[in-house]
């Protein structure tokens, strides 16, 4: 008995066939998804080509592939937006976002993701108490924080693209001593401290320290700079030395006068310098001590006339107390009164004396008189011409007659 076995053996070979083509695009699979596991994504999965028995299967792979393939274009679109994001980020152009609406799912969420962290950096950057900036080696304006746009009176996005001494208009741009050049050309952190003046009637006295940025190779791209604002720190200082100046002139002034009056000299008078706004309280203590000296000097003037008037013989001067403490003009005004008792004791003494002296004069006058009246004979006794003439100690002589 014959059995056709034709059929059964023609089916049998369409079924190795068939399985032969499915496990050469399985594998091909496996192996295109295990590389896509792994971060490869520079794959195409193409089934093999296929007649009449496996054009079926093929269909089926061609389905598989056409997914497996999406995946990797998905992937590889995210690769590339995070990719230029890190690049951006890497360079500076920190305003650089990828469009998330582009992906789908997780992955529109990864891209999002990394949107919202850079932004969270900008940020952080625009929060800063300080200008900062990113620019390129051609010193062009890559990124600026909020704050260093609004000292130029401009927004972040109107001072991206321009040149950055266009921007702060500063005493080191174009010069060697432009930290962010030394930076650039030096590969190293460099600082300086200058002048800027970013918009009409702002001048600020700034600190600066410029950092270089690198790429994957190490090759300088550019450079961040943050800026301190020194204005008010100098301008105090600049204030300070000007009070310490004016205090250094004030002080010798006072000294000057002090040691002329300790020498004796009183003619004189101290007077503070004129002052503006920063130095007017520091005048009013030095006025307060000038007032202090001059009245001193005053004072002494006052002691010295008194003096004066007293060596003079004026007694009659009166001296005042300036306070109940004042020793000086109370020894004076003892010394005074002092004076006046003596001369009062010599005038007594001197009118005794005169009184005395009158009646001793008297006494001698009398006594005088009384010798010569002793001596001298009667008068009865003398010739008549005799009797006409003084007692006296000349000779004497005929009494004058008349001429008829």
């Amino acid at each position: 008995m014959v059995t056709d076995q034709t059929a059964v053996r023609r089916a049998a070979r369409l079924a190795a066939k068939i399985a032969d083509y499915q496990n050469k695009e399985t594998k091909k699979l496996v192996e295109g998804l295990g590389r896509l596991a792994q971060g490869d994504v520079d794959l195409t999965v193409v089934p093999e080509s296929a007649d009449g028995d496996t054009m079926e299967v093929k269909a089926t792979f061609e389905k598989i592939a056409e997914a497996v393939n999406k995946c990797v274009e998905v992937i590889n679109g995210l690769n590339t937006d995070v990719a230029m994001l890190a690049q951006a980020a890497m360079e500076g152009r920190l305003n650089i976002r990828a469009d998330a609406g582009k992906h789908s799912g997780a992955y529109g969420a990864i891209v999002h993701g990394v949107n919202e962290t850079i932004g969270r950096l900008v940020g952080f950057l625009d929060s800063m108490p300080s200008p900062a900036m990113i620019i390129d080696n051609d010193f062009t304006i890559l990124y600026m924080n909020d704050l260093g746009a609004r000292v130029g009176g401009k927004t972040p996005a109107q001072v991206v693209g321009t040149k950055c001494y266009d921007h702060f208009k500063t005493s080191d741009c174009k010069t060697a001593r432009c930290a962010c050049q030394q930076a650039i050309t030096g590969g190293s952190e460099a600082t300086s401290e200058t002048d800027a003046h970013p918009a009409i009637g702002v001048d600020l006295d700034i600190s600066y320290t410029a950092v270089p940025i690198k790429d994957g190779q190490g090759h300088v791209m550019g450079a961040l700079e943050v800026v301190t604002d020194l204005t008010a720190v100098k301008r105090a200082a600049r204030v300070a030395k000007k009070i310490a100046d004016f205090q250094a002139v004030e002080t010798n002034k006072l000294v000057d006068g002090l040691e002329r009056l300790a020498k004796g000299e009183i003619n004189f008078t101290i007077a503070t310098a004129p002052a503006d706004d920063d130095t007017k309280e520091v005048k009013q203590t030095f006025d307060v001590i000038a007032h202090a000296v001059n009245t001193t000097v005053q004072a002494t003037q006052t002691i010295t006339e008194a003096a004066k008037l007293v060596a003079g013989g004026d007694l009659t001067v009166e001296i005042k107390e300036r306070s109940s403490e004042d020793e000086l003009m109370h020894a004076l005004s003892a010394m005074v009164k002092m004076l006046n008792e003596v001369v009062s004791d010599v005038k007594k003494a001197a009118d005794n004396v005169a009184a005395g002296s009158q009646e001793l004069s008297s006494a001698s006058t009398g006594m005088s008189q009384g010798a010569s009246e002793q001596l001298r004979p009667p008068k009865r006794h003398l010739p008549p011409w005799r009797r006409c003439l003084p007692i006296s100690g000349r000779t004497p002589t005929m009494p004058y007659r008349r001429k008829k």
